[in-house]
């Protein structure tokens, strides 16, 4: 199969939707078929075309200007379909915005299958972005003619569905396999590693935003340093409540116990150098980061967030509250006192990788492409 990917923003070295779609390109190429990603050319550096993990890369040049860059891009995506309406069988947009517009009005003119892809929910969401965006209301509009949505959790299902979108396809997104799985035999050596203070540690990797419960994460240390005393929380990551958090520990007296190391390029050391992952979130959609932590075969807690819920049998995945940092404390400490969830990690990693193993993930996306193809065909 021949699949263009669009994406104005298509950074190799950063996480998130540009992660998974890296994965997503990389995991097809591997399976043989053939993959184009048209994107921006961000830095001088980066060659105008290459090969990289298995597809291809075309970068077009950027328009510091914001509103005619996006204009620009636009129209060299209409450009390119059609001149190479041979060269392609399916197209995917990362996002439900400009690009995505463009390519389903060329899709209507040249009768390719165009499938777009929103990757969140709630402030920082597609369609959020759609009621306050320039043209949003006519993007909208023009992107409910497509052959498919895909979403990622529950929460951006059901946003779409609210907007009137059709065609919505649940695929979560996907992990790879991390190889050598996590061992809490290993975890003292990393932490030295990294030069961390060798204790019982908690981990939680994301934006230090209030969506993402960090203040209860926070507020639930007192609780369990009672039960583990020696515990200590690293809060890997950057965000608008760095000092609020570092403010929060100091008035509780737990300032020597929570770190915040900021953004780390190796979130893996990070991971493995933890003894149990926290998702504390109030909000969330499908959290990559979680994932990540159970394909790994690492135990984790979260709060009961609608995305949380059905990842894994609670038995393999306990929750919190949501907004409740008592109820978070007394069962963080629990589990990391007794480490109840240890004999289940492996259980914990085959389950999650079954589910949203990238492989897996990628495969479900070749049959929607494959469905959208042959519908187009009839």
């Amino acid at each position: 199969m021949r699949i263009v990917v669009i994406s104005r923003f298509y950074w190799p070295d950063l996480g998130g939707a540009q992660s998974q779609l890296r994965m997503l390109a990389r995991q097809w190429g591997q399976d043989g078929h053939d993959v184009t990603v048209l994107t921006c050319r961000w830095n001088n550096d980066w060659p105008a075309e290459e090969e990289i993990d298995h597809h291809r890369v075309i970068r077009w040049p950027v328009w510091t200007t914001r509103f005619a860059g996006t204009v620009r891009f636009v129209w060299q995506i209409d450009d390119w379909l059609t001149k190479n309406r041979a060269r392609y069988d399916v197209v995917m947009v990362s996002m439900l915005k400009h690009a995505a517009w463009m390519a389903t009005r060329a899709s209507g003119r040249l009768g390719f299958p165009v499938f777009l892809k929103s990757w969140g929910a709630g402030t920082s969401g597609d369609m959020a972005w759609q009621r306050v965006g320039r043209l949003g209301g006519v993007i909208r509009a023009g992107t409910k003619r497509v052959d498919g949505i895909f979403a990622p959790s529950r929460a951006v299902e059901a946003e779409l569905k609210q907007a009137g979108y059709p065609r919505i396809l649940l695929i979560p997104n996907g992990v790879p396999p991390f190889e050598p799985v996590w061992d809490p035999e290993q975890t003292s050596i990393w932490r030295q590693k990294l030069g961390w203070v060798d204790r019982p540690t908690i981990v939680t990797t994301g934006r230090l935003s209030w969506e993402k419960g960090v203040r209860d994460a926070v507020a639930a240390m007192p609780i369990i340093l009672k039960k583990v005393p020696q515990a200590q929380l690293v809060m890997v990551g950057e965000g608008p409540l760095r000092g609020e958090l570092e403010e929060l520990a100091r008035s509780l007296g737990v300032a020597d116990r929570v770190m915040l190391p900021g953004a780390v390029r190796d979130v893996e050391s990070s991971l493995r150098s933890g003894d149990l992952y926290l998702l504390p979130s109030h909000f969330e959609g499908l959290s990559v980061a979680l994932l990540e932590a159970l394909c790994f075969g690492m135990p984790a807690v979260v709060s009961d967030t609608p995305a949380n819920l059905g990842i894994l049998p609670t038995e393999l995945l306990p929750t919190f509250p949501a907004r409740a940092p008592a109820e978070q404390g007394q069962l963080v400490g629990e589990l990391l006192r007794t480490g109840s969830l240890l004999p289940h990690r492996a259980k914990i990693r085959a389950d999650a990788c079954s589910r949203f193993g990238i492989d897996a993930v990628a495969r479900q996306h070749i049959d929607a492409f494959e469905k959208g193809i042959a519908a187009r065909s009839c």
